[in-house]
């Protein structure tokens, strides 16, 4: 087989693997996080989260209190451990609206 002709396979053989790679690295990066922080009052002691997790339902020890949202999704609190109960949502960049007095589990929004 002629030199350019390996030559030619050989690259078009990289950028199928290079593809692939791509794909694999997308499909890896698809889980996602807030940027920005939120933070909260757990027995009186301040908790800030920053770049929190989508999707994943985070539950508190005791109800927590003066929630902040300074990230760029909403999220979703919950009156009950493992996001059960009344809900309500605090906006992106919303800082105290839409806080709910106390909360004992919340979950930020994909």
């Amino acid at each position: 087989m002629p030199s350019h002709r390996r030559a030619a396979l050989a690259l078009k053989g990289a950028v199928a693997l290079g593809c692939a790679a791509g794909a694999v690295l997308a499909a890896a990066g698809s889980a996602s996080a807030a940027v920005g922080f939120f933070s909260y009052s757990e027995q009186s002691v301040r908790q800030i989260l920053s770049d929190p997790p989508d999707g994943r339902c985070l539950t508190l020890v005791t109800p927590g209190r003066d929630f902040r949202n300074f990230t760029d999704t909403t999220v979703e609190l919950f009156s009950l451990p493992g996001c059960h109960g009344e809900h309500t949502y605090m906006n992106p960049h919303s800082g105290l609206v839409g806080a709910p007095s106390w909360a004992r589990s919340f979950v930020f929004l994909p």
